[in-house]
């Protein structure tokens, strides 16, 4: 359906362009969203328009950036915005914060700090902190996610002492209802109150844990994120190992020989792969540690600085081959992955940048969906999840439905954030990828996340393919109260609300809370 051209209301205020009849989908086409008024605005100024405009007209907002989420989390029948336009650094405003010795005493160093827009990629954040020495501490498997979107669904990366991307925000800059502007940080935040308010008067400058805790990983639920303040590391190399060694091959050896909780402690990236078919009697298992490497790159043979090329260039280039491998010889499901896990073996192991490292590689090419659950690894409850799994995909191959990829465990540390997946507890996650057109994909995932909400805490990540419900969410989160205390704040007239949050009950019938009258409208950040 083609879109009308652009619409441009008079401009005695900052007027958002708009485009009616646009059809926005996500990365797999297995979300369509039919907005009212879709929009792409560039500015904070349009972004605070555009929220009050849709206050003016009756409508809810919902905000979306790369599309990487695969259930109706995105999903809005009113006003959509693309924050793609919203992709810039901004300069860190150090006049704003707190003294170098305040700072100092609650770990801050403010040359270590990055602001940045909400539609910025993963990718080109990398890129802006590359060239000025910098790089996050972590990051997930790929990198075309804007910032926020990885944020606010406590997407991650792997590492036991690391926590997910939202672990390392300090501060967030909210558009809320009435286009309010709203400064959000920890109680001991960095910015000083007073500079704020002589600077932003009519912003609000709001230091407290509760809601940072509730705001920083809330979906889109209570607003629109602008922009990000992270705190950053030095630029540093990080070398990945491949190999499959003896006791290393196979999950029934890993499970019975291998202390995996000294694993973790020993490397600073640390997990498995496991084929979810067995060859001869057992499923292959890979494992991937990532740890900092310190010596000369440059002095490096060329083989240690790159993947293996043929691999990469078929992953790249060879995607229509790999999914119709799968999607008409499904019944070699289990030698194809078997395959794929042998050839990624790398005795030479590879070393790079640490966000090259932490990038999959080429495999993301090949277009996929995915669940993933977050576990305790209290009595190995992980390693029951995972052998769930596996006895799921032997039962589904009697009703022709066949896994397209291995699956993986990675291991996270813990994360205040209240609706986190790893809040109160490290966690290992389990993600279950799935190739785009995989018959019975989505119904593979729909009964493994069955079988594991009978089983205690075991939680579904926000951004991936899921169905909870308000009851299931009840039970998962203990601060659950504390984050709709803040959201039924936030969204008391139902601005950010889509099915997705109606469907996880998170609007209270009756509302407790009492609203601040003395917020004032905003003009600027």
């Amino acid at each position: 359906m083609e879109s009308v051209p652009r619409k441009t209301a008079q401009k005695t205020k900052v007027q958002p362009e708009y485009l009616t009849r646009k059809i926005w989908k996500n990365c797999i086409d297995n979300q369509f969203v039919y907005p009212l008024k879709y929009f792409r605005p560039q500015t904070l100024s349009e972004l605070v328009e555009i929220v009050k405009i849709a206050e003016q007209e009756n409508c809810t907002v919902r905000a979306v950036g790369s599309g990487h989420s695969f259930s109706e989390i995105l999903q809005t029948t009113d006003f959509l915005i693309n924050c793609h336009g919203l992709n810039k650094p901004i300069e860190l405003n150090k006049n704003l914060l707190k003294s170098d010795d305040i700072l100092k005493q609650i770990n801050y160093d403010p040359d270590f700090l990055i602001h940045v827009e909400n539609g910025i990629t993963i990718k080109d954040l990398n890129k802006h902190l590359d060239k000025n020495n910098l790089a996050l501490y972590n990051m997930g498997a790929y990198d075309a996610q804007t910032i926020v979107g990885v944020i606010s669904t406590s997407t991650h990366g792997t590492g036991i002492c690391l926590g997910p991307i939202a672990s390392s925000v300090v501060s967030i800059v909210l558009v809320g209802e009435g286009g309010i502007i709203y400064r959000i940080e920890p109680t001991d935040g960095i910015t000083d109150p007073i500079k704020y308010k002589i600077k932003f008067p009519e912003n609000v400058l709001i230091q407290d844990d509760e809601w940072f805790n509730s705001i920083l990983v809330s979906m889109g639920c209570m607003g629109i994120f602008y922009s990000v303040i992270l705190k950053v590391t030095s630029s540093y190399y990080l070398k990945e190992e491949r190999i499959a060694k003896i006791n290393e091959t196979y999950w029934e050896d890993v499970k019975r020989n291998l202390d995996i909780k000294q694993l973790l402690k020993d490397n600073r990236h640390f997990e498995i792969w496991i084929n979810p078919y067995k060859i001869k009697g057992k499923h292959r298992c890979l494992m991937t540690k990532k740890n900092i490497y310190e010596g000369d790159y440059l002095k490096l043979p060329a083989g240690s600085r790159v993947r293996h090329w043929l691999i990469e260039f078929f992953a790249k280039y060879g995607e229509f081959i790999i999914r119709a491998l799968f999607k008409y010889f499904y019944r070699f499901s289990a030698r194809f992955i078997d395959m794929s896990l042998k050839q990624v073996i790398d005795y030479d192991g590879y070393i790079d940048k640490s966000f090259n490292v932490l990038h999959l590689g080429n495999a993301n090419y090949v277009k996929g969906y995915s669940g993933e659950y977050a576990i305790s690894l209290e009595d190995n409850l992980y390693i029951k999840a995972a052998d769930k799994i596996l006895e799921l995909a032997e039962i589904n191959i009697k009703f022709g439905m066949y896994h397209s990829a291995p699956i993986s465990l990675r291991f996270v540390k813990q994360c205040d954030a209240y609706l986190s997946m790893m809040n109160g507890e490290d966690k290992c996650l389990i993600e279950v990828p799935i190739l785009v057109g995989t018959h019975g994909g989505f119904q593979i995932l729909q009964k493994i996340e069955n079988e594991f909400l009978k089983l205690s805490d075991i939680r579904p990540h926000w951004g991936q393919y899921h169905q909870l419900n308000a009851a299931t969410v009840d039970r998962l989160y203990p601060d659950l109260k504390k984050w709709k205390n803040v959201y039924n704040t936030l969204n008391q007239k139902g601005t950010f609300s889509n099915c997705f949050t109606e469907r996880c009950g998170f609007k209270e019938k009756k509302s407790s809370i009492e609203t601040n009258n003395n917020y004032e409208q905003p003009h600027g950040i």
